[in-house]
């Protein structure tokens, strides 16, 4: 069989690239590239400093790979829709774009003959989030501290949703929280606030948020769990996260997934003591 060639997206058919990539991630059971990622395929956010390349073989579509630039370093995404073979060669186009500036691309569904054929490219493991999940059959909701009541969001909630955000992954790959950035978040066409659910002071301060997410008919997200510096340690965590679990099945949903830095072992050791397992894992290549 032929080796893949490298086709700049401009000289391809735009829609059917995120159509395929769409029904890639169907067909796995979530996104082969992430939420910006085919927001940028569809027009749907900005292009600036975006670069994207698909892998032909015969006439199919066996790949794709994107960049984009980020300060003094290029983020991106990488998929191989046909084996490990095909993923050296669009490793070697992300590299080749970023030049000198360091580069982290994210491999989602890895395999480990994948992860194989990327160190063999010269990349190494940057940070790994396990996806795990579970169903919504039954959930056990946990009480908030008694000073804590959990609701949905409302426009005055906003400015502190972001502080818990930006105290909550201070010095972070997912730190730089803006209110610009919340609010084209909240843009997205899945976005309820009824599903963004927030822990309140009696005065409104914001404890905690749990933003969740309808990924399809059956299946719901824990798209953000993340609590101010200042509530930790009281347990409002579980509540938050059982609160969430609890709304997504009342919606009709049977059941949840969420992403977790596999260095966090505190948010582990709470995902498994409420029923969750691992499903795959997400890399970030270097």
């Amino acid at each position: 069989m032929p080796e893949p060639t490298l086709v700049p997206l401009a000289d391809v058919d735009t829609a059917r690239v995120s159509n395929l990539l769409s029904r890639a991630g169907e067909k796995r059971g979530g996104d082969v590239v992430d939420e910006a990622e085919l927001a940028r395929l569809s027009g749907r956010r900005s292009r600036k400093g975006w670069t994207a390349a698909v892998a032909e073989q015969e006439g199919s579509v066996v790949g794709y790979a994107a960049v984009v630039e980020r300060d003094d370093a290029v983020g991106g995404d990488v998929v191989s829709l046909d084996g490990a073979d095909v993923l050296p060669v669009l490793l070697a186009w992300q590299r080749e774009q970023a030049g000198d500036r360091e580069l982290i691309t994210w491999l989602r569904f890895s395999t480990e003959d994948e992860l194989a054929a990327a160190e063999a490219a010269g990349f190494t493991i940057r940070r790994r989030l396990g996806v795990v999940g579970r169903g919504l059959a039954t959930v056990d909701v946990a009480d908030p501290p008694d000073d804590l009541r959990i609701r949905a969001v409302t426009n005055e909630d906003l400015d502190g949703v972001l502080a818990v955000l930006l105290d909550a992954y201070d010095g972070t790959d997912d730190g730089g929280w803006t209110r610009d950035e919340l609010e084209r978040r909240r843009a997205y066409p899945w976005y309820r606030d009824r599903d963004l659910l927030v822990a309140s002071t009696p005065d409104g301060r914001i404890a905690g948020i749990h933003w969740t997410k309808q990924r399809t008919t059956h299946r719901g997200e824990t798209y953000n769990l993340a609590i101010a510096p200042w509530a930790q340690g009281k347990g409002l965590g579980r509540a938050l996260l059982t609160a969430g679990m609890a709304h997504l099945a009342d919606i009709g949903l049977d059941e949840i997934i969420l992403w977790v830095d596999r260095s966090n072992h505190r948010a582990l050791k709470l995902y498994d003591s409420v029923g969750f397992e691992t499903l795959w894992d997400d890399v970030a290549l270097t």
